[in-house]
């Protein structure tokens, strides 16, 4: 297929088929000049920014719920989550669009982002635990006698140390 794309349109359709020819880019000059690379590169990023910003930020604050917060039942919901990444997307995708369809969001870009990230969370998520687990909680518990309350402590304290866990989790 890939040697097919460097075939002239002669070529390609000869009888019987040639197996020495003269490759040309001519095709693919034609498709960048008539596709509109701009605003499907814009579009790429806009989602990929949107989905990634929208990941990390649930997905790190669910991780650290699950690494730090004591709740019955948190293990048994760390493992549903681990098991959810065993769904295949493709099993999702219709009941995706129909709901999308519905409630008027085909052909947007808030879409996309909410479906990429139904799929990217729970990764964030089990990877960000884990990284919150290697954390001493000692300096959170020295942050909330200092003063701060879970939430500060969290944003002062355990996020700037994350910052190498979160960027690994972002890539």
């Amino acid at each position: 297929m890939v040697l097919t794309s460097f075939k002239q349109q002669v070529d390609i359709f000869t009888s019987p088929p040639k197996f020495f020819f003269t490759p040309t880019v001519s095709t693919y000059v034609e498709y960048f000049r008539r596709a509109d690379i701009e605003r499907r590169l814009i579009n790429t990023l806009i989602v990929a920014a949107g989905s990634g910003l929208l990941s990390i930020v649930v997905g790190t604050m669910a991780g650290y719920a699950l690494a730090r917060i004591r709740l019955r039942g948190a293990a048994t919901f760390g493992v549903l989550i681990l098991l959810s990444r065993g769904v295949p997307p493709i099993a999702l995708a219709v009941p995706m669009f129909l709901v999308a369809r519905q409630l008027g969001l085909t052909d947007k870009h808030i879409t996309l982002i909410l479906a990429y990230s139904t799929f990217l969370v729970p990764y964030v998520m089990w990877l960000m635990r884990s990284f919150f687990l290697s954390l001493p909680r000692e300096l959170e518990e020295s942050a909330m006698i200092d003063g701060c309350s879970r939430y500060g402590a969290f944003f002062k304290i355990i996020m700037p140390i994350s910052l190498p866990g979160l960027i690994s989790t972002l890539i």
